[in-house]
């Protein structure tokens, strides 16, 4: 694609790259300026539709980003940006039979990409397909074993599998290696937690709390998950484990419960066994804000 650039302009970088500029430092206000005149010209430019996808992208609006997306690779069905941007927006949508299928074919094309093959691994993480995801962060590291987003989804294969000593420490040095890896951390340490797997999460979380101690939002994630992990919290193990599933059927048994309590010779118990119940189910609306507040004194 030939760039053009302004009448009269003394700049010798074309408007295009000034645009890839301007995006690449995330000087966003600027950019939409320079993309409106552009797009004015060449509607159907492939290029600068993707660059208006990547800043909605950016901004939080993954409708339009889907939107223009699709009109690019409509245009240009091989577009490679185009195509990283959409397996992105179905990953972040939690699509995540879309975002193999947009991976794989980018792997087809792309088979020595050492990165597609660690956000390959980093989603088969997220869907718990652990086997797969180390030999996809095996193939990742193979390929470039300097590249930090293989040597983070090999080094977070190890630690989900086994969270020892020794996988904390390789992810530790990996944190402080890299510290654009935050933000992939912090959505692995959510996955982990949506998954009930508290544990793992706390652990993963106090490892990037101490790369960086002074990080509000890392503190806020280990209270957190230190109260979901608490040792008090055990008797709520149900609703912890399985979410609203753990809560219906816990409500399930108690309705049965005192359905049939009054023909059993536990009868005469009713009274304390309902006072028993009734404390619990106060304790678990009651105590876990309080003990949430406590862990943050």
């Amino acid at each position: 694609m030939k760039d053009e650039g302004p009448e009269g302009s003394a700049r010798s970088v074309p408007v295009t790259s000034q645009l890839a500029y301007l995006v690449e430092r995330q000087r966003f206000a600027e950019a939409k300026r320079l993309l409106g005149n552009l797009l004015a010209e060449r509607p159907e430019d492939p290029d600068l539709l993707f660059y208006g996808a990547y800043i909605d992208h950016f901004e939080k609006r993954p409708e339009q980003a889907m939107e223009t997306v699709q009109k690019v690779l409509s245009l240009d069905p091989h577009h490679e940006s185009a195509r990283r941007l959409l397996f992105g927006l179905h990953n972040e949508a939690r699509r995540f039979a879309e975002a193999e299928r947009v991976l794989i074919d980018l792997i087809k094309d792309y088979p020595e990409d050492a990165d597609l093959y660690a956000q390959y691994s980093m989603l088969m993480l997220e869907t718990q397909h652990l086997e797969k995801a180390q030999k996809l962060a095996e193939e990742a590291v193979r390929l470039a074993p300097d590249d930090e987003q293989a040597l983070l989804a090999s080094a977070l294969c190890a630690f989900v599998a086994d969270p020892s000593p020794e996988t904390n420490h390789r992810l530790q040095e990996l944190i402080r290696r890299y510290p654009d890896s935050m933000r992939t951390l912090i959505t692995m340490i959510v996955v982990l937690a949506d998954r009930r797997r508290h544990k793992e999460a706390l652990l993963l979380s106090q490892e990037l709390l101490r790369a960086y101690p002074d990080n509000e939002d890392v503190v806020n994630l280990v209270v957190a998950l230190k109260v979901q992990n608490h040792w008090s919290l055990k008797p709520l193990w149900p609703m912890q484990r399985f979410g609203w599933a753990g809560s219906a059927g816990l409500w399930v048994v108690i309705v049965g419960l005192f359905a049939v309590l009054p023909r059993t010779p536990l009868a005469p118990w009713e009274g304390p066994i309902f006072a028993v119940v009734l404390t619990y189910i106060v304790y678990s609306w009651v105590y876990p804000p309080i003990l949430n507040r406590l862990m943050r004194r």
